[in-house]
């Protein structure tokens, strides 16, 4: 389920306009660029971060005490990044183009509902500005989604 609700957050940042071919898992952490400092931008790294059991564990006090039964599966929370490089121009161009953009992000991921392939829908938790350069800025977008695994 991971690779699936990657590929699908990958597909919703990738249909914003400014990214074409600059979106993905992979971008920067296997080229000559590692630290991202010479792709073209806008540019936006998605991370896969963690996942975590989303209730009590079974045969705890606070699941009603099933007496030690294991679940086929477990309803997890992933949990994604989307770091996104910004030209790092002018207070106009970051007002006008630039925190547009990050919005439009955020809007395609959660693209008014639509469901995600573990059913659910994407939540967006928040952004900071991760990175500072002369000539860019990276804002880390994070994400959760509910699964079964």
């Amino acid at each position: 389920m991971i690779s699936e609700n990657a590929a699908d957050l990958v597909a919703r940042v990738s249909s914003v306009d400014g990214f074409e071919g600059r979106a993905g898992l992979a971008i920067g952490g296997r080229g000559a660029d590692p630290a991202m400092t010479k792709i073209p931008l806008p540019a936006a790294w998605i991370m896969f971060g963690k996942d975590q059991v989303d209730e009590a564990p079974y045969g705890s006090s606070q699941s009603g005490g099933r007496g030690g039964l294991i679940p086929n599966g477990e309803n997890v929370q992933q949990v994604f990044s989307v770091v996104i490089y910004v030209p790092y121009l002018s207070q106009d161009d970051l007002i006008s183009t630039q925190f547009p953009l990050l919005e439009s992000v955020i809007a395609a991921v959660r693209d008014n509902g639509r469901e995600a392939p573990s059913g659910n829908r994407w939540r967006y938790i928040g952004q900071k500005l991760a990175m500072v350069y002369p000539d860019r800025l990276a804002y880390e977008q994070h994400y959760t989604l509910d699964a079964f695994m």
